[in-house]
C-alpha cells in the first residue's frame, strides 16, 4: 500500500472514530481509501435562501462535499457546502478555503479536525469578521440580535464528553455492599466498608504558618 492510501485509510479511521463519538456528525464514502466524501451534520445551523429579500434562518440539516487531491496531503482538500449556509467566510456558492477559515494547512493536519472547524462555522461559533468573503453576512453577523450565536451550543463530539462524566458513590448499609446499575455513557465506581485501603506515602509538605493557602492532610506528626 502507497504512503497515499495508507494516509487515505487513516483519515477514514479517524473520521469513523469522530461519527462514533458525535450525535451531530455523519459522513459517507466509498472504500477503505476513499479520496472524496460527503458530510453531514443534523444540528442548528445559520442559512439564508437565495434572493435579496431572504430571511436568515434557522436549518437543522447541513452537507458538504469533501475531495483529496492527487497532492493531498501536502496541499489541501477541497470543500463545497452543498446545502446554503450564512457565514462571513463561506462564499455565497458555497465554496471555502483552509485558509479562509483560520487553518493555515499542514500535512500533519487531519480530516477530523477540519470538521470540527467546519462545524463550528455553521452554527456560529467561528466569525472572521476582518477577511470576509461573504460580506453581506459580516454586516448582518455586526448588526444581528434576533439569535443567539452560537445557535447550536453542543461542540461535535458530544458524546465524548458525556462519557467522561464519572460518577462516584458511596453508600453505607448495614455494612454490606449496595450495588448501583451502571447507566449510559457513565462510569460508575462503587467504595463499600470492605473496599481496602490503601497504604499511602507520607506527605512531602508540612503544614504552613498561619495564613498560608495551604491544606495539610496527613498524621499529626510533621514529616522528617
Amino acid at each position: 500500500m502507497s504512503p497515499r492510501e495508507l494516509r487515505r485509510t487513516a483519515e477514514r479511521d479517524a473520521l469513523e472514530k469522530l461519527q462514533a463519538s458525535s450525535s451531530i456528525f455523519r459522513f459517507q464514502a466509498d472504500g477503505p481509501a476513499p479520496d472524496s466524501y460527503r458530510m453531514l451534520f443534523n444540528g442548528s445551523g445559520l442559512c439564508r435562501q437565495s434572493g435579496a429579500v431572504s430571511r436568515v434562518e434557522i436549518l437543522d440539516h447541513h452537507a458538504w462535499e469533501l475531495k483529496l487531491p492527487s497532492s493531498y496531503p501536502e496541499a489541501p482538500p477541497l470543500m463545497r457546502w452543498e446545502t446554503p449556509v450564512f457565514h462571513p467566510n463561506i462564499s455565497f456558492a458555497g465554496f471555502l478555503e483552509p485558509v479562509g477559515i483560520g487553518i493555515h494547512w499542514l500535512p500533519v493536519l487531519t480530516l477530523d479536525v477540519l470538521c470540527e472547524r467546519l462545524w463550528d462555522l455553521v452554527r456560529g461559533a467561528y466569525v472572521d469578521l476582518e477577511n470576509p468573503v461573504n460580506r453581506a453576512a459580516a454586516d448582518w453577523y455586526l448588526r444581528q440580535r434576533e439569535f443567539n450565536i452560537p445557535v447550536d451550543t453542543r461542540p461535535l463530539r458530544d458524546l465524548a464528553q458525556a462519557r467522561c462524566a464519572n460518577i462516584f458513590r458511596y453508600h453505607r448499609k448495614e455494612g454490606t455492599a449496595r450495588k448501583f446499575e451502571s447507566t449510559a455513557n457513565q462510569d460508575v465506581f462503587f467504595i463499600g466498608e470492605d473496599s481496602p485501603v490503601p497504604v499511602l506515602a507520607r506527605p512531602l509538605i508540612s503544614p504552613g504558618p498561619a495564613g498560608d493557602d495551604i491544606l495539610y492532610i496527613g498524621d499529626d506528626e510533621r514529616p522528617a
